[in-house]
């Protein structure tokens, strides 16, 4: 990955933007092969069980609102004192 975004640096402005795209999708899948569980292993685990759908939901919702709140939060104290201007 930092191989990935140090050459983005070094490349020219009309380079074509899909070998890119294609580096990232393959080590995102390598990542996901490599180190998520399969259905079967947590079928056959002890420490892990499923989720309801709802439940999963409500989680990713609450952690893009924490999320969103880490990042604005900043900007946000900035633009009150006067430091960045929108």
């Amino acid at each position: 990955m930092p191989a990935l975004l140090i050459s983005v640096i070094l490349l020219p402005e009309d380079f074509p933007n899909y070998p890119f795209t294609i580096a990232y999708i393959l080590s995102a899948l390598y990542v996901s092969a490599k180190y998520q569980m399969t259905k079967q292993a947590i079928v056959d685990s002890a420490t892990h069980e499923f989720h309801s759908n709802w439940r999963v939901l409500w989680l990713g919702l609450l952690c893009l609102v924490g999320s969103v709140i880490v990042l604005v939060a900043p900007l946000g104290i900035l633009t009150f004192f006067g430091v960045w201007d929108l």
